[in-house]
């Protein structure tokens, strides 16, 4: 087994950086349970793999490099490094609106810990993929990463330039567009077997008017009066729940 040379660990602690990340084409998959999943269902998406003495034993046919533990936790975004990481190779979904029957899409979100779990519970849902506006956080910003507990491998994230054109081309592919808004209705009345688009606008101004007017229903969760608002990511699980046969 090799130890990782300067140039690769330069790499590897550059891609906690959005720039690198894009201008690589690669991103940081960290800890045992993600890296195992990634070997067994994913390995054409592995570079490489980089490990401490703890993962010596590791089987894979994937090229591994050998750190020092404290070098391993200069090449970390944990807490408490693991002594595991995959570096991976971006993945390049084309929307296939004909074989879509169930998407997410989000505007504008900042926060990397609700993006991360609002994959994994799109996952949950059997979403066929999920779209981002250009100025929503980096989907393969580390924190997203491992929120998503290995979601981000299987659910399409595309990002998409003009949000008011996309939901325009939804509707001309029969979707209904629902979107999540405290104007909105509390009574879910869409045909469950319809093709169905949800909206989830940002944390702090949720869906923007320019967008509200495109959208076919506006759903507002039931709930006590008295508390202002939802966690995103909670409000978008339950409705996900609510919309997602």
């Amino acid at each position: 087994m090799e130890t990782l040379s300067k140039a690769k660990l330069k790499l590897v602690q550059n891609l906690s950086k959005k720039t690198f990340r894009s201008k690589h084409k690669l991103y940081i998959v960290e800890g045992h349970t993600m890296v195992q999943e990634l070997s067994n269902q994913f390995s054409e998406q592995i570079e490489f793999i980089v490990i401490t003495d703890k993962y010596k034993d590791l089987n894979t046919t994937k090229e591994i490099y050998s750190v020092t533990q404290k070098q391993f936790e200069t090449l970390s975004n944990l807490k408490t490094p693991d002594g595991i990481l995959a570096v991976c190779k971006m993945p390049n979904p084309k929307l296939d609106l004909d074989s879509v029957k169930q998407l997410v899409v989000l505007n504008n979100i900042s926060d990397p810990g609700n993006l991360g779990t609002i994959i994994r519970t799109a996952d949950w849902f059997s979403a066929s993929c999920l779209l981002l506006t250009k100025n929503s956080v980096d989907c393969f910003n580390p924190k997203v990463v491992q929120a998503s507990m290995g979601s981000i491998f299987r659910l399409p994230l595309i990002y998409v330039d003009d949000l008011e054109r996309t939901l325009s081309e939804l509707k001309q592919n029969k979707f209904t567009i629902v979107g999540l808004s405290l104007n909105g209705s509390t009574q879910a009345k869409i045909d469950p077997n319809s093709k169905t688009a949800l909206i989830f606008g940002s944390e702090s101004h949720g869906i923007p008017a320019n967008v509200e007017s495109k959208i076919n229903y506006l759903y507002k969760i039931p709930g006590n009066p008295a508390v202002e608002s939802l966690n995103l990511s909670v409000a978008a699980a339950i409705a996900m729940h609510q919309f997602f046969k």
